[in-house]
């Protein structure tokens, strides 16, 4: 379905078709203007050549307006010249993508084709640095990231829609119009994720989230940051973590529905429990809220040509956007949607390409399920040129190249670890090979041989999975012991590849090509150096291996593989920033280091409570009736309210009777977040009964009662006994429907 274009391109069009019919009247004189001139004229080209053969007209024709004189004139023309007449673009009936590619065409220069302009376009792209190269190649496609486009392609469109109308899940916000006109989610343009209706209005609730772009070192790098209110927040959600408390997650999340980390959890307990789709509707709710409190920089980056900007790992706040992916990538893989999980793993490995979540390890199954030999191989020349230049200009002795007795001086590089690369890359290969019709397999074959000769413990794996014999010596025993400076990452490796990949060797050509190479190549192997990566490529792998959706008996297999520091850190594993870099920060005390000052300057004296004189305000009001008064707040008034919210109901709090705990309080500050309450309770736009009592009655007088005797029964509403919940317990019992 076409798309209106906007003024600009109209305007644009509008004058090209100008310019066309002024070229064409002005190439095609009329037969008045042919018989007035005097003096024989030269044969014209084009139009006016087809109007010399015109009858002459005897009778002088009378004067017409000049708006029917234009249509005489157009009707005198040959109906030879009205074939031969270009046709005016329809604007109403073309795409913005046929209006764009219009305009490019017409204002872009004209490019030359010639040896010197090849030489210029070959001195650009040698003149791109390794690091700008690989990081254009991860560009993304913004249709190819919606899993409903794959599916159409598979099923086609009819199937996809009958399955959503039988389980009603019809997604679309085409659809979904009715259900969510007042909902400002279904106006909002976003990349990653289509919302839904049913999801809580972000203009109307607290949120919390912004993000920052600084110039680093390493180049432009973005970082979500976290207000007062959120990470109040974050703490209730580390406790009910540590509590392994379920249903106070499900709480916070009433109460804060676009808190990232707790959105994570509730899909990984759906995930657990069988319940797929809702474990992906938490994921993408989370995406959503990221991408919405991104800055429009990194926004457009997802689709510029140059590829994602980066993020920085380092700081806690942004860890979360890798660990929705990976568990995103997972779900799009449950699903077989190879295509779309491959765009997803480009994102993710561009956001840092020093790949945290060992993206790599998703890529080397998923390109090749989804058909994309060429590019994993351009992928993996341009990634390999990036490494090798980051560990010339560091110095890096970490990481050093295999040498077998198949490697020659060019063959080492900075990707020798990998079991993926090296054996994915002689995959596809072979697929390109056969697509080209190429029956000698000389380049696979090679590139297969040296990945033997790279990672000779990894054959008995394969050979044991294919149900072939598997070679004998030395070199292809698997080691028993293993410590921090000898770590077993190529078993580890291994074992992951074989479980993903196994499939794309049990094909009977692939088998076949397999079994012959292994022939040839065992007489011709003997001693070799076994290449290593860096720590922070194999701190990613652990990580991968930790977040990854494994079968239980394979994931603990592979803990066996990880160094003791790794298996058992010092503040143990969790689950929702597992293993954090050394250098970078964690959810700890620097990070809710401002919590306790902020919660200390709440408790004020029982007879100016901030959060007292909220719930004396709002009574026994309902969840849409409270988030109406929120939404009338400005935006420090409400994260210092919802701050109050949280804290006080997890202290278990009962109407002030820790109020004195700071008698100290700066009054002024008190009594202008009062007047900003007074302010939003008096605005017309929020429902009567935030201001009115439990009888339904606005009294403004109840406002000033006696906040030291919130718990007597004259401070409650009339007709309500002395043993009637007061009004924090009211309201606990709203928010966390108790």
């Amino acid at each position: 379905m076409s798309r209106k274009p906007n003024r600009r391109q109209q305007r644009q069009l509008e004058e090209l078709q100008e310019l066309q019919a002024i070229a064409q009247d002005t190439a095609a004189p009329e037969p008045e203007e042919v018989e007035a001139a005097a003096a024989p004229v030269a044969p014209a080209a084009g139009f006016a050549a087809l109007q010399l053969d015109e009858p002459e007209e005897e009778d002088e024709p009378e004067p017409q307006p000049a708006q029917k004189r234009g249509k005489k004139k157009k009707n005198k023309k040959s109906s030879k010249a009205k074939k031969q007449e270009p046709k005016a673009a329809d604007v109403n009936a073309m795409s913005i993508e046929e209006i764009t590619a219009i305009l490019e065409a017409e204002s872009a220069p004209s490019k030359g084709t010639g040896p010197e302009s090849n030489a210029n376009s070959s001195q650009a792209a040698a003149s791109a640095t390794p690091a700008a190269s690989l990081r254009a190649a991860l560009s993304l496609e913004a249709q190819q990231l919606d899993p409903q486009v794959e599916l159409r392609r598979q099923f086609g469109a009819a199937a996809i829609k009958a399955y959503e109308k039988e389980k009603g899940s019809v997604t679309t916000r085409a659809g979904a119009r009715r259900g969510g006109a007042y909902n400002s989610n279904m106006r909002a343009r976003t990349i990653l994720s289509t919302p839904k209706p049913t999801w809580p209005d972000m203009g109307r609730t607290v949120v919390g989230l912004t993000m920052d772009v600084d110039e680093t070192p390493r180049g432009r790098l973005c970082s979500w940051t976290h207000s007062r209110a959120y990470r109040q927040a974050q703490m209730q959600f580390a406790q009910a973590v540590n509590a392994f408390d379920t249903d106070a997650l499900y709480a916070l999340f009433r109460v804060f529905p676009w808190h990232i980390d707790t959105l994570l959890q509730l899909s990984d307990i759906s995930r657990y429990q069988g319940d797929l789709g809702q474990a992906s509707d938490f994921i993408e709710r989370a995406l959503f809220a990221l991408e919405r409190a991104a800055s429009p920089q990194f926004v457009t980056s997802l689709t510029s040509s140059a590829g994602p900007m980066g993020v920085d790992f380092l700081r806690a706040e942004n860890r979360a956007v890798w660990l929705a992916l990976h568990r995103n990538i997972d779900l799009l893989c449950r699903r077989g949607t190879w295509r779309t999980a491959l765009e997803w793993c480009k994102l993710m490995f561009a956001l840092d390409m020093r790949d945290p979540h060992g993206a790599m390890m998703w890529m080397d199954f998923v390109a090749l399920k989804s058909g994309q030999h060429a590019w994993l191989l351009q992928f993996y020349d341009k990634l390999e040129a990036q490494r090798a230049q980051t560990i010339q200009s560091t110095g890096s002795i970490d990481n050093y190249v295999a040498k077998t007795a198949l490697d020659s001086e060019n063959d080492g590089g900075a990707l020798d670890w990998s079991v993926g690369v090296s054996f994915s890359r002689a995959l596809a290969l072979w697929a390109l090979e056969k697509e080209q019709g190429d029956k000698t397999a000389e380049r696979s074959s090679a590139a297969l041989r040296l990945a033997i000769a790279r990672h000779p413990a990894v054959v008995p794996i394969m050979c044991a999975k294919l149900d072939i014999p598997a070679p004998q010596g030395a070199q292809f025993a698997q080691r028993e012991q293993w410590s921090k400076r000898d770590d077993a990452l190529d078993e580890l490796l291994g074992h992951l590849y074989i479980h993903r990949s196994l499939s794309l060797w049990k094909d009977a050509p692939v088998l076949s090509w397999f079994r012959r190479v292994l022939e040839e190549t065992l007489p011709r192997l003997g001693k070799y150096v076994r290449g290593n990566a860096e720590d922070d490529i194999k701190l990613g792998i652990y990580r991968h291996v930790v977040v990854a959706d494994l079968p239980e008996a394979l994931n603990q297999q592979l803990m066996r593989y990880f160094p003791p520091d790794v298996r058992s850190p010092a503040g143990g594993v969790e689950t929702f920033d597992p293993l954090p870099p050394s250098e970078g920060t964690r959810y700890g005390n620097d990070y809710y280091a401002s919590l306790g000052q902020q919660t200390a300057s709440r408790e004020v004296p029982a007879d100016n409570t901030f959060l007292q004189q909220i719930l004396a305000r709002i009574g026994n009001i309902d969840m849409d009736q409270l988030n109406a008064l929120v939404a009338n707040l400005d935006d420090e008034t409400r994260d210092q309210y919802v701050g109050a919210l949280l804290a006080d109901i997890a202290g278990g709090h009962d109407g002030g009777a820790d109020a004195d705990a700071d008698a100290n309080t700066d009054a002024d500050a008190e009594q202008q977040r009062t007047d900003s309450l007074d302010d939003a309770a008096g605005d017309s736009s929020i429902p009567q009964a935030a201001t009115a009592d439990a009888d339904g009655e606005a009294d403004a007088t109840d406002l000033d009662h006696d906040a030291a005797g919130t718990g007597d029964a004259d401070s409650r509403p009339a007709g309500e006994s002395a043993d009637a919940p007061g009004l924090l317990q009211r309201l606990w019992s709203s928010v966390w429907g108790a």
